[in-house]
């Protein structure tokens, strides 16, 4: 439901409410940061649920399945919110190791990701 839920930032939900790129080149900047913010919510209540620090010993390998979701999610808001806090998005950009010359758009898809198993 998270990555689906990310899938949605950019391709228009059947809902008509329009992908994140539609909001920004719309100037709603309101309804874009509200997308954003509700896939930070289910980003929470995944990490939540998954609870990778038990997963650790219980299952390491959904471990790092969690965490890798958890990261592609993190970077995909990053990216997104770097017209609005670049400051913040650079640190946590930094802190998920993405270089500092793959931060525009046009790196911001899955096939730009460090792979799985990357520390």
């Amino acid at each position: 439901a998270l990555l689906a839920a990310m899938a949605h930032l950019h391709i228009t939900p059947e809902d008509g409410s329009g992908s994140l790129s539609e909001l920004m080149d719309a100037q709603q900047f309101h309804l874009a940061l509200e997308k954003l913010l509700e896939l930070s919510g289910l980003a929470n209540a995944y990490i939540d649920a998954q609870a990778p620090w038990k997963l650790k010993k219980e299952d390491p390998a959904r471990m790092q399945t969690v965490l890798f979701v958890l990261y592609k999610v993190i970077r995909k808001i990053s990216f997104c919110l770097q017209p609005f806090t670049p400051n913040s998005s650079c640190m946590l950009l930094d802190q998920l190791a993405v270089p500092e010359h793959a931060r525009d758009f046009a790196y911001a898809g899955d096939d730009f990701c460090a792979p799985p198993g990357t520390s």
